[in-house]
Order: structure tokens, then C-alpha cells, then sequence
């Protein structure tokens, strides 16, 4: 069995991040039909009670932070929502602290370059043409800082050891000399000591620094957060920049940020509209992210979950199935409507809860130039589902005239009804949802022409959800079961098998493929009036399908060496351990450094959505350069893991407390748009733009049950790619394009897995020569 829900754009729904809700919702089901007689593969369930108090570890899509440094700190309140609480606003962090800290944090010189050349000795160069700087290797700076100058909370920063500069006096030499590091990172934050300097004829500014290191700061609870978004986005771009890009970079910055640049009035703009709105991003990352995103929300948008897979004994037990989903469904919808929904927390602060109330009835609606989202009025109350066989629609009612679910006889009778009613396979409406999104808009007007077909839609948008029973999964290019089951609920095996068996719209649909006479109105099939043109429409977006699906490969499959208990007894976070094997895996491939997407959740803000991880660093690209180096000891490639490990944690801390980068950036540029501002050359440059390129998209969705989520990837060159962190394993799910010569999802997988091993292999000898 397969749950399928909405995203559109980086793994969440525009509505509702409902892939987790949709996880919820199955386990209920999966909890149900382990009961009785169906046949299945043993694997762990959730009762209901224990699903709900278990949101935070589902799925990150929710916004749930999901990283084990953060989530084993988390817990769920025992109290109901029965009133939101109080959940503090976003912040909009202060332009001056984020540029400040962007151009602090430069270091004149490329220094992926200098790595790729440490690879390739043969390629090796000097610096900059007129530069003393000659390529040496990285030093890490200790953890403590100069007292008295740093917060204690720091991360570990890899920096270039340069020729020492050279002394202008005595004095000067005298304070350099002992340790020219810690006084340049001194003089930042020293006012005596600039003076000092100054009074020597010393420049004393951030630029004159040959080794200056990135400026830090502790992580800031309070509802007016000092970012270090400026400090995070400087060190994420550096791996894609050459020294005389990153020169530039640094003059738009402090162009941008001047007293008289844009940024100051941007932001002032910014902060206005945090003043005036509950979350000043929410309404823009819904209508930009997503309603305007025009590609097929198919493989480009919407993911779905692969739950166990179960053998059905006979037929009748497949209906039972899923009779026992639509009973666990309204097990959940009950708990909302009753507001038994326990609070979330993380750590003492409340998460927002409201998304969870919008999983039912929630649909997105076709449209020009942009889509939109239906949401239901709190005074909805649909009665009925929408079940799809062999491509037709029945409107299926499950809940009686005082809102109580039908028993299990009733809802089995009504679904035998409709595979009954609906032998053949058909082609109809359902495939028309997985054009792009201008397509689909013009036929579903189209179709609104006609007042009966506009009642049809209505029942299908309005529907509480869309159960979608398949046939067999066809024969798709891969034998295992895990990936034909995670093809099939991404995109259906294409117009042949089940791809218009499907309203892709839908929040939540239920996937189940296989493959009493009661006082109750039995299912309405829904049969569209189509004219010749919407019938045209409806071939061509077969065809259109055919080719996505044929162009899209995914391979999903159990990594069984170790899970994240093994990674915990290193004492390191299995999420950061992971995403860092990723970044190898990709060097080994392309010898190149990838940009690098992980979801972190908002959701300690009220309407919190997503910000961005940035997992490549220069911290990742130095430990990709040690694992490949032959001549890097053990000890060397251990201390660059950690440092790699220690800076993705950190950064994701960051993230979930707002202090990110990509969103703040978003925000500036949106506020710019919305009033005919020029688009600032920040976000022309190439530093911008190469950093936002994310050929290495990923989500953690952990999950006690032996599936995993999948997705394809948001770039042409780039790959999809989710993971369940288990105990004993680690589940993973790997998509590409076949149309890039570049990527390649089961040459990745492998080299995924061999990097995995070789960290193991490199922590547990680290260990074991510590114990010893």
C-alpha cells in the first residue's frame, strides 16, 4: 500500500505538508489490517495515540525539525489543542548584523579550487595573479575562542595557513607573532586593540586580513534572533566561487548594504510587513514557491510514501484493506474535530499546529497565470471521499447525516459497488492533472463551461480525500520491489497502468494497488461530458506522461550495514553523518562540489514553513578532499569528518531558530518585486545563483515502519533523494533524469553506500585507537 500526497516544490504540499499526515493516516489503516486476515511483510505500527504524539519524528515535511541532535530533545506536549497558543512571529534578522557578518566572513582566495588542485596535483596553481598567497593546506581554528571576544558557542572554521604578514615594528611583531590568528579574529571585536593597531599605521579592516577567519555567534532564542545568515551565506557560496568572483560578491554586499543602498530600503520594507502580518513569508512562499510553479507537479512536485508491501490472500481482502484505511482516516479526522490533537513542542516552545486541520478537504485548483488552493471553511461538512478504479471517479459517502463513520460492512459494500460498476480501464479526466499546470488550467476551464461538469469538479475538490485503487504495478525497468512500489506511487507506471487512475491535485490521496446489501446511497459515478478537444487534450497528456515516466529513473532500497544507532555510539547526529556521505558520494561522481538542499522546519513560528540547510560547506568539500587524498592518515580524515559534521549540525540549529539564510534573501528580493523595485544584483550574481542550483535535493522523512518517501529531483542535473534513518538500517530513495548525460541515480546509490562504509569504517577505527 501506497500513500501519495501533494508537494509542490522541495517536498511539501502549497496546502499543507501532508506527507507525514497521509503517513499518519496509513499507519492507522496498516494498524487496522494487521488485525485480521491479510496476508503482509512483519513491520512495526503505530496505534493511533502513539502516531500523534509521534509527528516531530515522521517526516520532515511537516516542518518538524528532524535532525537527532534536535529531535531527541523534543517532546510532545500531553496537553490537547484546544486553543492555539502563543507561538512567536518570524523574524526578519538585521540587515546590517547578516552584511556585516557576510563580509567578515570572506577569505580572499578560492578555495575549492585550491582542493580540486590537491586532488589533481597536476592542475596545482598560485594564488591570484599579483598575491604573496601561495596554497598550503587548511588548519582547523580550535573550538575556544580569544576570550573575551567570542561567544562560547562557535563552530569550527577551516582557514587557509598563509605566510605570515610582513612587521612594521617591534610591537607590531609582538603581537602577531605569538598568534597572528587569534589577534586578527581579536581586532574584529577589540576596540582597544584596533586602536592599538591603528596608532601603529595598521589597518585594521576586515579585507587587510589574509587569514581571517568567520566571525561567530551564539544561537539567539529571543523573538529578535541576531542572524548569522550572513556568516551562512558567505561560507555556503564560497565552494562555487573563484577568487575574483568572490571579489566581486564582496562589492555588491557592501554596495547592498551601504547606508544609502537598496538593502537598507528593502529592508525597512520587510521589517513593515513583518509588523503588519502574522509570518511575513507564509502568503509569498505559498504563491511564489508554489502556486506559480508551472511544471507537472508529477515527479517535479509531489512525492509520496512507500509503506511495507503486502500480499493480499484474495481479492476481497484488497478492498478490506483499504476499508480499514478509510476507518483509520476518520479515526485521525475525529481527533481533529474533536480537538484531542496533543500540542507539539520542541524543547519548551510550542509548534504550530494548524496545518495539521487543513489535511482534509484541502485541494489545489488549476488556474492562470498561477494556481490556487481551496481550503475548507470550518463549517465544511462533506460527508464523502472520491475512489478511482480503472481511471473513473465515484463519489463515495462515508459518513452519516450526524457525521458518524460507516461501519466496515457498509464502506466494503461501497467499494465493491465501485469495482464493480468499473471493469475496464478508461481514459478519462485523471490524466489531464499531470500536464503542466498552464495545460491543465486551460482544459479544467474548459470543462467549467459546462455547469454539470463544474458540479463534478466541485466533488472531487471538495472530496475529504481520494482513495485510488490501482491494478497491478506494470513492468517499469526495475525488479525490486521497493522501487517498483516507490515508482509506482510518484507517478502511476504512466497511462498504461496507472497513471490517469489518479487526481494529482488531491492532498491526499491513498494508494492501493495490487492487486451485505445495506440502506445507504450507493457511490455516484462521476462521468465527465468531454468535447473533442478536451478529448485530444486527454491523448496528448498520456503521451506527455509516457515520456516523464519514461524519463524519470528511482531507485529505492535498504542501506544494511548500520542505522543510526551506530552513528549515535560514534556520538555524532546520524542526520548530519548522512547528508555528509552525500556530499562525497557526489564528489566521487562529478568531482565537483554540489549545491546541497535539506528541508529544515519553521513551525516554532506561527504559519512556520521551511527554511534551508545548506549541507555543502567548505567544511564538507575539505572533508571530501581528506577521503579521497591517499596519503590523508585516519586521524586527519576523522578530524575533517567531525568538523564537516559539526558545522551541517550547527547550521541546521540555526536554521530551525530562522536564523537561515535563503529565506531572508527571498524575502528581499520578493519586497523588492512587489514594489517595481529594481531586482538587486545580489541575486544576479554568480554566487547567487550557483548556490541555489540544488543538484543534490534531500529530505530526512524518518518513520517507524520499514518505508521511505520519494520525490524526483528539482533541477535537470540533479538528484532526489530521502531517507529513513532506522536503527539497524537506513532506508533510501535515489531519483534522476536519463535524459542528463550527468547523472546517473543508481551509479549515486552505489557510490552513496561505499561512502557510508568508508566513514563507518574511518569513526570506528578513531574510536577504537581512543578506547585503546
Amino acid at each position: 500500500m501506497v500513500t501519495n500526497a501533494t508537494r509542490i516544490l522541495h517536498r511539501s504540499s502549497p496546502l499543507l505538508f501532508g506527507s507525514t499526515l497521509g503517513h499518519v493516516i496509513a499507519n492507522a489503516a496498516i494498524n487496522a489490517s494487521s488485525q485480521r486476515d491479510v496476508a503482509y511483510t512483519p513491520f512495526t505500527v503505530l496505534h493511533i495515540s502513539e502516531i500523534v504524539s509521534q509527528q516531530k519524528r515522521l517526516s520532515s515535511l511537516l516542518g518538524v525539525p528532524v535532525y537527532n541532535n534536535i529531535a531527541k530533545n523534543s517532546t510532545s506536549a500531553q496537553t490537547r489543542v484546544t486553543s492555539q497558543p502563543t507561538i512567536a512571529k518570524l523574524p526578519v534578522p538585521p540587515l546590517e548584523k547578516t552584511l556585516e557578518k557576510y563580509l567578515r566572513s570572506t577569505i580572499p582566495g578560492d578555495r575549492s579550487e585550491h582542493c580540486r588542485r590537491k586532488l589533481h596535483p597536476q592542475s596545482r596553481q598560485a594564488g591570484p595573479p599579483g598575491s604573496k598567497r601561495t596554497h598550503q593546506p587548511f588548519t582547523v581554528l580550535p573550538p575556544g575562542p580569544p576570550k573575551g571576544c567570542l561567544p562560547s558557542e562557535t563552530l569550527p572554521i577551516a582557514i587557509p595557513v598563509c605566510p605570515p604578514p610582513p612587521y612594521k615594528s617591534s610591537e607590531h611583531r609582538k603581537l602577531l607573532s605569538t598568534n597572528p590568528i587569534k589577534t586578527h579574529i581579536r581586532c574584529l571585536y577589540d576596540k582597544k586593540l584596533q586602536k592599538r593597531l591603528l596608532s601603529l599605521g595598521l589597518d585594521t579592516s576586515p579585507s587587510s586580513c589574509p587569514f581571517l577567519p568567520v566571525k561567530q555567534h551564539a544561537l539567539s532564542r529571543r523573538s529578535e534572533p541576531q542572524s548569522l545568515s550572513g556568516c551562512l551565506y558567505a561560507t555556503s557560496v564560497k565552494p562555487f566561487l573563484n577568487a575574483t568572483e568572490l571579489q566581486v560578491t564582496q562589492d555588491i554586499v557592501r554596495e547592498f548594504g551601504s547606508d544609502s543602498g537598496l538593502g537598507r530600503k528593502l529592508q525597512r520594507l520587510l521589517e513593515d510587513r513583518a509588523s503588519r502580518t502574522d509570518n511575513w513569508l507564509a502568503d509569498w512562499w505559498l504563491k511564489y514557491a508554489y502556486l506559480s510553479y508551472r511544471l507537472p507537479v508529477v515527479v517535479h512536485s509531489s512525492p509520496g510514501i512507500q509503506l511495507p508491501h503486502q500480499s493480499f490472500e484474495r481479492q476481497e481482502a484488497h478492498l478490506t484493506y483499504a476499508t480499514r484505511f478509510i476507518q483509520g482516516a476518520l479515526s485521525f479526522k475525529k481527533i481533529l474535530d474533536e480537538n484531542r490533537l496533543l500540542q507539539e513542542t520542541l524543547g519548551k516552545d510550542p509548534l504550530d499546529m494548524g496545518q495539521y486541520y487543513r489535511i482534509f478537504r484541502t485541494c489545489r485548483i488549476p488556474g492562470l497565470p498561477e494556481d490556487s488552493a481551496y481550503f475548507p471553511e470550518p463549517t465544511d461538512c462533506s460527508r464523502h471521499i472520491v475512489v478511482i478504479h480503472n481511471n473513473e471517479f465515484f463519489s463515495v459517502t462515508i459518513l452519516d447525516e450526524n457525521m458518524r463513520a460507516l461501519d466496515e460492512n457498509q464502506l466494503l459494500s461501497q467499494l465493491r459497488f465501485v469495482v464493480e460498476e468499473s471493469p475496464r480501464p478508461t481514459k478519462t479526466v485523471g490524466i489531464l492533472t499531470s500536464e503542466n499546470r498552464d495545460t491543465w488550467a486551460k482544459y479544467h476551464r474548459m470543462l467549467s463551461q459546462d455547469p454539470y461538469n463544474m458540479k463534478l469538479l466541485d466533488v472531487i475538490e471538495k472530496s475529504l480525500f481520494v482513495l485510488c485503487l490501482d491494478g497491478p504495478a506494470p513492468d517499469l525497468g526495475v525488479t525490486d520491489k521497493q522501487s517498483i512500489s516507490g515508482l509506482q506511487m510518484v507517478h502511476g507506471g504512466g497511462s498504461r497502468a496507472s497513471g490517469g487512475n489518479r487526481w494529482f491535485d488531491k492532498a491526499l490521496q491513498d494508494l492501493n494497488y495490487s492487486l451485505p446489501t445495506v440502506t445507504f446511497p450507493v457511490p455516484l459515478k462521476l462521468e465527465f461530458k468531454l468535447t473533442p478537444e478536451v478529448e485530444q487534450g486527454i491523448e496528448t497528456a498520456c503521451k506527455n506522461l509516457d515520456k516523464l515516466v519514461a524519463d524519470f529513473e528511482m531507485y529505492c532500497s535498504t542501506f544494511p550495514a548500520f542505522g543510526k544507532d551506530v552513528l549515535k555510539s560514534f556520538k555524532v547526529s546520524p542526520d548530519s553523518f548522512i547528508q555528509m556521505a552525500l556530499q562525497l558520494a557526489f564528489y566521487k561522481l562529478h568531482k565537483t562540489p554540489g549545491a546541497h538542499y535539506e528541508s529544515a522546519g519553521l513551525r516554532k513560528f506561527i504559519h512556520g514553513r521551511t527554511e534551508t540547510i545548506r549541507s555543502c560547506s567548505q567544511e564538507s568539500v575539505d572533508f571530501a578532499m581528506k577521503m579521497l587524498s591517499s596519503t590523508a592518515t585516519n586521524e586527519e580524515k576523522y578530524r575533517a569528518l567531525l568538523a564537516a559534521i559539526n558545522y551541517h549540525k550547527n547550521y541546521a540549529i540555526e536554521c530551525v531558530n530562522g536564523h537561515g539564510v535563503d529565506r531572508h534573501l527571498l524575502g528581499l528580493k520578493l519586497i523588492a518585486v512587489e514594489n517595481g523595485l529594481e531586482v538587486p544584483a545580489l541575486f544576479k550574481d554568480p554566487a547567487y545563483i550557483r548556490s541555489t542550483h540544488f543538484r543534490i535535493s534531500t529530505s530526512q522523512v524518518p518513520m517507524r515502519s520499514d518505508g521511505v518517501l520519494s520525490f524526483g529531483p528539482v533541477v535537470p542535473d540533479g538528484y532526489g533523494i530521502c531517507y529513513n534513518p532506522r536503527n539497524l538500517n537506513i532506508n533510501f530513495s535515489i531519483s534522476a533524469f536519463r535524459s542528463n548525460p550527468e547523472t546517473n541515480a543508481k551509479k549515486f546509490q552505489e557510490a552513496l553506500y561505499k561512502s557510508l562504509q568508508d566513514m563507518h569504517d574511518v569513526a570506528a577505527r578513531a574510536h577504537l585507537k581512543s578506547k585503546l
